[in-house]
């Protein structure tokens, strides 16, 4: 079972729990309140230590995806768990053990988990967000005690540069071996394919991209949008660190690989490419879907003979381009291919029962 929680394979779906802790452990900004309050009254306690999270995923009041190993669906639950295993098996807390073995070792003198270590370094930056089109601005950091191997790390793009690079070099950091050879073969090594459109491995999503072997992580909170990824073997990495929530990384983390690869900076790399073929079978992949991580999602796929098939949530739109087998590019009506993203449908019975977006499984609403 570590090996689903770490794989994101154990079939339990994208859950509520992460923003129940959250809104109960964090000071909710003026524009964050209602939401915040709404998340305390529904939560099914304070989810403050893993006891009650285990106790939450137990009840199982949730619709699961399938068997162990069968989906793969994003779960902070699972990251949540894994980070109590280390705190046994290390006997010690996650945080030292990563500070004395990794952060330390590779100099990554700005790298914690402490947020008010991370506060007292003079240049630490406020959070901004798009709320309701306009930019708010905040000084409160989110804070949810479980989820500590969720992306609660606080660091910099330099230092984040120096750990990306110490994988693409299996472990090296210049002439010192910093992490055994193993780490590395077993986050993404040979028993994990490589594919143009890409494999998950741990915490890493590594495909094949102009001939090279690319791992790549992205992850978001309030006030933070980031990507890291490297070469494997190549001693490349780059590193993408924002201040502003839900800012689109990929058009200027594609430009420093293009950079390296002598291509036009512009130029995209989404592996899912518009079929020229007649789409036949639009009534497959149409119905409500829903997702219940933090807010409760629901989106609509439609189709109209006029507009083809459509990607419908919160009054936006989204053109779904089909590229063969149930994949489709979406994009927002009249946006730009930087913005695309994958969706892909998973069928049974003559219909679309779940799709992916990203890293999430949205499963259909009777």
């Amino acid at each position: 079972m570590l090996e689903h929680l770490a794989m994101h394979t154990t079939g339990v779906p994208p859950l509520p729990v992460l923003s129940w802790s959250i809104a109960q452990h964090t000071e909710p900004d003026p524009w964050e309140r209602k939401e915040y309050q709404e998340l305390k009254q529904e939560a099914t306690s304070a989810m403050g230590s893993i006891d009650e999270i285990i106790e939450y995923l137990a009840e199982g009041n949730y619709k699961l995806l399938g068997q162990p190993g069968e989906y793969r669906s994003y779960l902070n639950e699972g990251y949540a768990l894994l980070s109590s295993v280390v705190d046994i098996v290390a006997q010690q807390p996650l945080e030292k053990f990563l500070s004395e073995r990794v952060f330390i070792p590779l100099g990554m003198k700005h790298t914690t988990f402490d947020l008010e270590e991370a506060k007292s370094i003079s240049s630490v930056t406020e959070l901004f967000s798009k709320v309701d089109g306009d930019i708010k601005v905040s000084r409160i950091w989110d804070e949810a005690p479980p989820y500590r191997g969720c992306g609660w790390v606080k660091s910099t793009a330099r230092d984040m540069v120096r750990y990306y690079r110490c994988l693409a070099l299996n472990g090296k950091e210049g002439a010192l071996q910093i992490l055994p050879t193993t780490v590395a073969e077993r986050m993404f090594g040979l028993r994990f394919e490589t594919t143009e459109e890409g494999t998950y491995c741990y915490g890493l999503n590594k495909r094949l991209l102009h001939k090279s072997i690319v791992c790549d992580h992205s992850g978001g909170l309030k006030g933070v949008a980031s990507r890291g990824g490297f070469i494997k073997d190549e001693g490349f990495a780059v590193t993408i660190l924002t201040n502003l929530g839900g800012y689109n990384t990929t058009p200027a983390y594609n430009a420093l690989f293009n950079a390296k690869w002598n291509l036009p900076l512009e130029t995209e790399h989404v592996f899912c490419k518009p079929t020229q073929s007649q789409f036949f079978t639009p009534d497959y992949y149409t119905g409500r879907f829903a997702i219940r991580e933090g807010k409760n999602v629901e989106i609509e796929i439609i189709f109209t003979e006029q507009d083809g098939l459509h990607f419908v949530t919160d009054g936006l739109k989204y053109r779904l381009t089909h590229c063969g087998g149930s994949d489709f590019i979406m994009l927002p009506d009249g946006g730009k291919s930087k913005d695309a993203v994958v969706l892909k449908a998973y069928i049974r019975n003559g219909k679309t029962w779940a799709y992916r977006r990203g890293s999430r499984m949205l499963q259909r609403v009777e």
